[in-house]
């Protein structure tokens, strides 16, 4: 008798798991990103490298639909994707340290300039072959890493799961867990230098929480959180592969074995990681093949609204991002009457990066000149954005920074604009739009005064 085929994975089936299709993010994210530290708002350490507390918060503004979790999830697990960003425009030659302060190099104004899933490709290769980090420090809860002779080289482990990943078959869900057995069976992706090396992580305590006793330190719980680490935080946040996610909390229990383990609901931020897919990106970038056309990202409208969204949240709150529907971009809008007409987009997660990507893919629309010159002014992620309403509503920004109009002033519609001095950052400038733009931004709704 044959064999009986393994059921094909499909995370739809598992309502628990939030279905993030990666990629036409990945290309808005970072236009959002390069333009913050355009506009000087990216600082980094001088000795790590890692992005300021502040810049964190900025960035995760930028971001399309944000974090992975959202704000209450973010500040219980900590930054992901608004952690990496800074840290992988470093490292893909796309910024470079002046002090502590973030400047763009030739090749990230050209990224800006003309962006394309290209320079997505070559940050993850960059990133593959010299990345400023070990992604393993990530993983808090585990101890005595910086002890000498213990990790590995990362860049090692980096090339080991990117075997692993040419291995498996493009556009088709695989578990984590699969993919572990499949890199225990190699053999070649190690955290530790052997087993002496090993005691020498733990949980908790050095002697009882060592990693080094029988069953504490199997490959699911180091090298498996590595390679969670490595797929979620930096491969789907480039749109290399595309992620079904729970909350971490209570998501793996490999480790409740070990002493200690009661002490933690979870042992890393990413345990929440279920499957991923490769993308069409993913599988042309580990490969070294010519990038396909993928088109623009794609329009908000075709976007799952979040306050409708059928997926019930998890106890500290994944993102409900919804599921992206793969169609391109619509053409850029006719001209009329010698002016072009207003973008009719959709306002879900943020208008800015989305409308900057296709307004350099098309510089001769005078919306879209008005719009690159306003674009560092405008609100850049979900947090500021005009969540789920259409441009042409009066809805007013939620989350984080509360807007809301003034009666009696020059503004649209009777608004009062607010002071400039009221400016803080890009990701909230909501209010100082040049003049000459506003019946561009009145298509969105009446300009908001930000409260301080």
């Amino acid at each position: 008798m044959g064999k009986t085929a393994t059921p094909v994975f499909d995370p739809s089936d598992d309502t628990d798991l939030v279905i993030l299709e990666t990629t036409r993010d990945a290309l808005s994210n970072m236009v959002g990103v390069l333009s913050l530290i355009e506009a000087g708002q990216v600082r980094c350490s001088a000795t790590t490298a890692r992005p300021s507390a502040a810049s964190v918060r900025l960035v995760e503004d930028a971001l399309v639909v944000g974090d992975y979790y959202d704000e209450q999830g973010v500040e219980t697990f900590g930054p992901i994707a608004a952690f990496a960003w800074p840290l992988l425009v470093q490292a893909g030659g796309l910024a470079r340290l002046v002090g502590t302060k973030l400047e763009l190099t030739a090749a990230g104004k050209r990224a800006l300039t003309a962006p394309g899933y290209a320079a997505l490709a070559r940050l993850w290769g960059r990133w593959m072959a010299k990345a400023p980090i070990d992604e393993f420090s990530r993983i808090d809860a585990i101890k005595g890493q910086r002890t000498t002779g213990t990790l590995t080289a990362p860049a090692r482990r980096r090339a080991a799961l990117a075997e692993a990943l040419v291995s498996l078959p493009a556009g088709r869900w695989i578990r984590v867990d699969e993919l572990f057995g499949v890199l225990s069976r190699l053999g070649d992706l190690k955290v530790t230098r052997g087993e002496r090396a090993r005691w020498r992580l733990y949980l908790l305590d050095a002697e009882y929480g060592s990693l080094g006793w029988a069953g504490f330190g199997d490959f699911p719980i180091v090298e498996g959180r590595y390679v969670l680490c490595l797929l979620l935080e930096y491969a789907a946040t480039l749109g290399i592969v595309d992620v079904a996610y729970r909350d971490p909390s209570g998501a793996r229990d490999d480790f409740r074995g070990n002493w200690g383990a009661d002490e933690f609901e979870y042992l890393s931020r990413y345990d929440g990681l279920a499957a991923i897919r490769i993308t069409p990106l993913g599988a042309a970038a580990l490969r070294g093949d010519p990038i396909p056309d993928l088109g623009l990202p794609v329009p908000a409208s075709d976007l799952v609204n979040p306050a409708q969204a059928a997926r019930p949240r998890a106890k500290t709150g994944p993102k409900q991002s919804g599921r992206r529907t793969g169609a391109a971009l619509p053409p850029a809008p006719a001209s009329a009457g010698g002016l072009s007409a207003e973008p009719q987009l959709t306002g879900h997660a943020g208008y800015s990066a989305l409308a900057m990507v296709q307004a350099l893919a098309d510089p001769d629309a005078l919306w879209c000149r008005r719009l690159r010159r306003a674009s560092l002014t405008m609100s850049f992620g979900h947090r500021t954005g005009f969540a789920g309403q259409p441009c042409g509503s009066r809805a007013w920004p939620r989350g984080r920074v509360q807007s809301r109009p003034a009666a009696g002033g020059d503004g649209p519609d009777g608004r009062r604009l607010a002071d400039p001095a009221d400016r803080t950052s890009p990701a909230r400038r909501l209010h100082s739009v040049p003049a000459t733009d506003l019946a561009i931004c009145d298509s969105f709704g009446p300009t908001p005064a930000v409260q301080p």
